[in-house]
């Protein structure tokens, strides 16, 4: 997707979509594995300190609902015809939220749809 399909409002919360999966990824990794997101070695004689992030269900769940509402919002804009098509045709806004589920089912190995 260009940047001149969606507008540079639009554009921005698509990527800002993006940047929400990718968080929700590592939070999801981070509940499923439990592992610490961050190791430093101290110095030399062995010391290593582990940083925990604590809540991170809590986080999830705020993050699932910012996708939520930023999806709401494209889906929402598209309905409304505020979006101008690109010079290929069809809705600009309609292909940035595709591209963005078909990234996200790439990063999980799944089928678009």
């Amino acid at each position: 997707m260009d940047g001149e399909s969606a507008g540079p409002g639009k554009r921005e919360l698509i990527e800002e979509a993006c940047r929400l999966v990718d968080r929700l990824d590592r939070l999801d990794d981070m509940l499923r594995d439990h592992k610490a997101w961050l190791t430093f070695a101290a110095d030399d004689s062995g010391v290593v300190v582990m940083v925990y992030v604590d809540k991170a269900l809590s986080e999830a769940r705020q993050q699932q609902v910012a996708l939520k509402q930023i999806l709401a919002e494209l889906r929402q804009s598209a309905a409304v015809g505020t979006v101008r098509p690109p010079a290929t045709g069809g809705s600009g806004l309609v292909s940035g939220v595709a591209d963005l589920s078909a990234r996200i089912a790439a990063r999980r190995g799944t089928p678009a749809g």
